[in-house]
C-alpha cells in the first residue's frame, strides 16, 4: 500500500486530498529536501520551542533551562496558571524556569501555527508534549520547517502518521527524538548489552504488565466531571484548537487534562500510553521486527471505547540465526501469566505488583519495572539474583535527561537515542495492539503492503481523515 517513491513533494491540498496509507506521503518544502537543517555550534544555546507547556511540558520547561526558550504554546491558560501556582516541587522549578524566559523575552502562544508565522527564523528546536491527535500535525509542520523535533510518546496517532514522520525526519535530516525516556537510562542500557552478550541465551517470551488506568483514569468507571450535555467553555480555554485536526464536537469539561486518553479521537488508551516505555525494553534489545499476528482479548465496557482490561499478544518471526518471540501485554490490573516452573512469582507480586517486564530466555532472564530500571537478573542455576553494577558496562548514557540527549545530538550533529528511525517503527508495534483492541480479535499485519490481510475494518484504522489547515509548509 505503501508508495516506494518517498521522496514526491506533496503540497498541502494534495495531502488532505490523497491522505491514505496508499499514497506514501510525505509534505517536505523543496528547500530542504536533501539539505541539513542548520544546527546550532557546539558551544552555542538552543533556541526552543514548547508546545504543551502545563502538562508533560512541564519537565520540558524543566529541562531546557542551560538553553533559551522563546517561545511557548499553549491552549488551556488556566491549567498553566495551577502549574505556576502548584506547591509542589516540581510547580515551584516550573513557575521559575517559566519566568526566567520570560524575562528574557519567551513569547507566549495559543496557536502553534502562529507561533511557526512569526518565530520561525528564532527557532532551532521544538518539543511537543500535546494529546496524541496533536503528535502528527505538529511535528510535521517542524520538520517542513527545518526544525529539530522532540516528541512525546507515542510518536504519533496512526500508522500512517508514524510512517510519514520517519520519511520526512530521514529525508531533511533534522534531529528527532521521541519522548521514552528509559532509553537513555543506563539501566537499559546494560539490558541491550545483556542480550548482546548471549547470557540470557535464546529469548523467546516477553512480559509487560501495568495497571496504569486504575492510577490516572479508570475505564470502566463514569469520567469524572463527564457530561453528555454541552457546558460552558472557560474563557481561558482555546477549546478549537485543543480539538485541532479531530472532528468537531462540545466541550467536555471531562475530557481535560488527561481523560483524553481513553478516547479513539485523541489517544490510545493504556497501551498508547505505556506501550512505547516498557516495551522499548525488549523490541530494542532483542531486535524485534513488524509483529506478524496480533491479537488481543479484552474486557468491555460499552459505554467507552477502551478496554477495561485487556491481554494483547504479539507474535514475531525468526531474525537472523535468533529465534520466534512471543509478547505478551497485560493491562488494567490483569497479572501476567507467568510459567510456574520459572518460580518467581513471588518476586513479582512483592517487587513488581503494579507494572513490570520479565524476559525470558533458556539460560536466564531479567526482571524489571516500567521503565527498564530497578533491573534483576537471574541465572538458571537456582535463579539467584544478581543486580545491576556500573562494572558491567552500562555505558554512559545520561541517567536523568532524555532531554539531554536530544540537545547533545543537535550540537553535536548526530541522530538522538530514539530518533524517528528507531521510534517510528516501535510506535508503530504499539498502535498495531491497538487496533486489535478495538478489534477484540487476532490480525495478521503484512509490513512491506502497511496493512492487515483480509481485515478491511481494521485497515481503516491505520490511517485517518484531516481537515484543512493544520499542516505548516
Amino acid at each position: 500500500m505503501f508508495d516506494k517513491n518517498h521522496h514526491r513533494k506533496l503540497n498541502r491540498r494534495d495531502f488532505l486530498k490523497k491522505s491514505s496509507l496508499g499514497a506514501g506521503l510525505i509534505i517536505v518544502p523543496s528547500y530542504v529536501v536533501g539539505t541539513t537543517p542548520k544546527q546550532p555550534s557546539p558551544a552555542s544555546r538552543i533556541n526552543i520551542a514548547i508546545v504543551g507547556v502545563a502538562g508533560r511540558g512541564q519537565m520540558a520547561a524543566i529541562k531546557s533551562r542551560s538553553h533559551n526558550v522563546v517561545a511557548l504554546c499553549d491552549v488551556d491558560e488556566d491549567r498553566v496558571v495551577k502549574a505556576r501556582t502548584g506547591r509542589g516541587r516540581i510547580n515551584k522549578q516550573f513557575n521559575a524556569v517559566i519566568s526566567d524566559y520570560e524575562k528574557k523575552g519567551a513569547r507566549w502562544y495559543a496557536d502553534y501555527r502562529l507561533m511557526f508565522e512569526e518565530m520561525t527564523d528564532k527557532i532551532d528546536a521544538v518539543i511537543i508534549s500535546t494529546p496524541d491527535h496533536m503528535h502528527f500535525p505538529i511535528v510535521l509542520s517542524a520538520i517542513n520547517l527545518g526544525k529539530n523535533v522532540y516528541c512525546e510518546s507515542p510518536l504519533a496517532h496512526t500508522v500512517e502518521e508514524v510512517r510519514i514522520l520517519a520519511r520526512a525526519s530521514r529525508d531533511t535530516g533534522v534531529v528527532t527524538q521521541m519522548g521514552n525516556q528509559g532509553h537513555s537510562n543506563r539501566s537499559t542500557v546494560f539490558n541491550k548489552e545483556i542480550f548482546q552478550t548471549g547470557l540470557l541465551g535464546q529469548v523467546r517470551d516477553v512480559y509487560f504488565w501495568t495497571n496504569r488506568s486504575g492510577i490516572w483514569w479508570k475505564q470502566s468507571e463514569p469520567i469524572p466531571g463527564h457530561s453528555s450535555v454541552a457546558a460552558n467553555i472557560p474563557s481561558t480555554l482555546k477549546w478549537d484548537l485543543w480539538l485541532g485536526i479531530a472532528r468537531s464536537r462540545s466541550y467536555d469539561p471531562g475530557l481535560l487534562p488527561v481523560n483524553w486518553r481513553i478516547y479513539n479521537d485523541f489517544g490510545s488508551g493504556v497501551i498508547g500510553d505505556m506501550g512505547c516505555h516498557m516495551m522499548d525494553l525488549a523490541y530494542w534489545g532483542l531486535d524485534l521486527p513488524t509483529p506478524d499476528e496480533i491479537e488481543a482479548s479484552t474486557i468491555i465496557n460499552n459505554c467507552y471505547p477502551f478496554p477495561v482490561s485487556s491481554v494483547v499478544t504479539y507474535t514475531f518471526p525468526c531474525r537472523g540465526g535468533k529465534p520466534p518471540v512471543t509478547l505478551h501485554w497485560y493491562e488494567g490490573g490483569i497479572p501476567p501469566e507467568i510459567p510456574d516452573s520459572l518460580k518467581i512469582a513471588n518476586i513479582i507480586n512483592e517487587d513488581y505488583r503494579f507494572n513490570g517486564s520479565l524476559l525470558v530466555g533458556n539460560q536466564g532472564l531479567i526482571l524489571s519495572d516500567a521503565y527498564g530500571s530497578n533491573i534483576k537478573l537471574y541465572e538458571k542455576d537456582g535463579y539467584s539474583g544478581w543486580r545491576y553494577t556500573k562494572s558491567l558496562n552500562a555505558g554512559e548514557k545520561d541517567n536523568t535527561c532524555h532531554y539531554g540527549e536530544f540537545f547533545r545530538a543537535i550540537t553535536e550533529s548526530r541522530k538522538a537515542s530514539s530518533d524517528f528511525s528507531y521510534a517510528g517503527p516501535l510506535t508503530e508495534m504499539v498502535l498495531l495492539g491497538h487496533i486489535a483492541q478495538r478489534i477484540r480479535g487476532r490480525l495478521k499485519f503484512e509490513k512491506m503492503e502497511g496493512n492487515f490481510i483480509g481485515n478491511n475494518k481494521a485497515n481503516k484504522m491505520l490511517k485517518k481523515e484531516y481537515p484543512e489547515g493544520w499542516i505548516v509548509t
